[in-house]
Order: structure tokens, then C-alpha cells, then sequence
């Protein structure tokens, strides 16, 4: 087929729509978590074995706002699945047909562990683990969308970009990690001050395993956005193809320093944690911006039956 065939229209128009699906639904399930809704469906994938909850006799008085918040993450994350299996079906004849089906993967799993989360009440492993898939699945899409799009970065600089900034990405994935690990064992009330802990020195003794599981968070966070910084001045000198990707991303980060510091000093309320979680996702995405090699010319049109 041409390369303006129904089915490539499609597959951009699948790839760009789950981007921009799977960027709030991340923010979504940190408000959902947030505001106690987690555990407002203590079965998945329906709630008190019903599409909805609401009325049930088995249900909390007072717990439609958790329940509704979680059923409809739960909803979204649904049709999330649903663009996924269309997006395989759209490239079943293109040579993106491994990374759709990767991508479905990704997501399959990252519902299974949403289902874990909320049956193993919200222990803090698998918080951590869902919210580092979430973010995995929205870098995947983002690549995919770009490569689907040939909005990619050229070929020649795939492999300097890689040693600079792959090792930053590795540290923001452990950021990640240690984020949702720290909110889900309830350890983000430990440690108020900023960028310090109370009585973190002299000795950096720290008191309590909650405390250090904080402080942990903060080490890696400082720790990915110097060596971010750092690996972006260095693109900036070597290159000026992606400045302005250059400058997005590390205002990002300065940015998501400024909210984890807000978020300790005033308690973490649920506004600036959700912010928070949402401007972590934006930098996954455009780390995966960065490191999207172009598509081949070979790839894009969907080939003929």
C-alpha cells in the first residue's frame, strides 16, 4: 500500500492517542492512591464483583469518591488496552508489529500488577513496581509514536546519545522506584525537611528504616539530575540539533526538584504529589525522545497484503 494507507493513518493515529492516554492515566493512579482509593476495591478487576460499586450493601458508607476513582482508573486503563491490541492489529503487516506487540505485553503486564497492587493492599513493592512500569509502558509508546511519525533524532548521533544520557535515564528509573516505594510504605511523612533529614547530621545517622528509605529517594534524585545536567551540557556543546529538547529536559527536572521539595516541606498534599508524579512521567517521555534511534526508511509504509 501507499504509505498514506488507512492502516499506517491508523497506526499514527493509535500510537500518538495512547501517548497521549497513558500520560495522565500515570497521574491519575498516583490521585488515585493519594486520596485512598486503592483499597476503595479490595477486588479486581470489578468492584465488589460489580462494574460499579455504588449502592452495593458490602460497600463502606461514605466510600463512593475512593471506589469511583479507582473504577474509573481502572476504566481508562481499559481503553489504554484497548488502542494497544488495535495498534498490533494496524501493524500486524508493517515492521512495527514487534514493538506493538511488545507494547501490548508491557501493558498486559502492567495490569496484572495493578490487579497485585490493589489485592496485596498497596504494599509498597508493588506501588513501586507499578509505577515504574506505567512509566516504562509511556517510554515505549512515546518511542513507538515518534518512530511511527519518522519524528525521530538522526542516526549518526544514536550512539553518543546513548553513552551520555542512558546512565542518567537508569538513575531516573531508580528515582522512580525509590519515589513509589517511599509513598507506598508510607515513609514520604518521615523525613520533613528539605534536602536534609531532621537530625541527619552529625554522623548522618538516621533514626528509622522509614526515614532512610526517604532519604534514599532524595540521594538518587540529586544524583540523576546531576549526572543529567551534566550529560546534557555535554550535548550541547557537541551538537545543536535538539537544543530545544536539550533545554525542555533539563527544565523538567529542575522543576521536579522544586515539587519534591514543596511536597516535604508542606506535607505532601495530593496536588503537588500528583504533580509531581506527572512531571517524572514527562521526563520518561522525553528521555525516550532522546534515545529513539530514526526509523529505518523501510519501516514506515505498511506493506501490501
Amino acid at each position: 500500500m501507499a504509505r498514506e494507507s488507512f492502516a499506517y493513518r491508523s497506526l499514527i493515529w493509535l500510537s500518538v492517542s495512547s501517548v497521549l492516554l497513558t500520560f495522565p492515566l500515570i497521574g491519575f493512579g498516583a490521585i488515585v492512591r493519594l486520596k485512598g482509593g486503592g483499597l476503595g476495591c479490595p477486588d479486581w478487576p470489578l468492584c465488589y464483583g460489580r462494574i460499579t460499586p455504588i449502592g452495593h450493601l458490602l460497600s463502606p458508607p461514605g466510600a463512593e469518591l475512593q471506589q469511583g476513582l479507582e473504577m474509573g482508573h481502572r476504566y481508562v486503563a481499559t481503553v489504554l488496552g484497548l488502542l494497544c491490541i488495535s495498534m498490533v492489529i494496524a501493524a500486524w503487516r508493517s515492521s512495527y508489529r514487534r514493538w506493538a506487540v511488545g507494547i501490548l505485553l508491557l501493558v498486559i503486564f502492567q495490569g496484572m500488577l495493578g490487579r497485585y497492587t490493589v489485592t496485596l493492599k498497596l504494599a509498597g513493592w508493588t506501588v513501586a513496581s507499578h509505577l515504574l512500569f506505567g512509566n516504562i509502558c509511556f517510554a515505549f509508546i512515546v518511542s513507538f509514536a515518534l518512530r511511527a511519525r519518522n519524528l525521530t533524532s538522526p542516526g549518526p548521533l544514536f550512539n553518543q546519545r546513548t553513552r551520555l544520557l542512558i546512565p542518567a535515564f537508569a538513575l531516573t528509573l531508580l528515582t522512580l522506584v525509590l519515589g513509589g516505594y517511599t509513598s507506598g510504605s508510607g515513609a514520604s511523612y518521615h523525613c520533613p525537611g528539605w534536602p536534609l533529614c531532621p537530625d541527619t547530621f552529625p554522623g548522618m545517622q538516621i533514626q528509622s528504616t522509614l526515614k532512610a528509605i526517604n532519604f534514599s529517594h532524595r540521594i538518587a534524585a540529586g544524583s540523576a539530575t546531576i549526572v543529567t545536567l551534566w550529560a546534557l551540557f555535554k550535548l550541547w556543546r557537541r551538537q545543536s540539533l535538539h537544543r530545544g529538547l536539550i533545554v525542555a529536559l533539563g527544565l523538567l527536572f529542575l522543576v521536579e526538584v522544586t515539587l519534591g521539595a514543596a511536597a516535604a516541606l508542606t506535607f505532601v498534599p495530593v496536588p503537588l504529589s500528583g504533580l509531581h508524579t506527572l512531571t517524572a512521567a514527562l521526563i520518561v517521555g522525553f528521555f525516550a525522545a532522546a534515545l529513539t534511534p530514526a526509523a529505518p526508511q523501510s519501516a514506515g509504509p505498511v506493506e501490501a497484503a
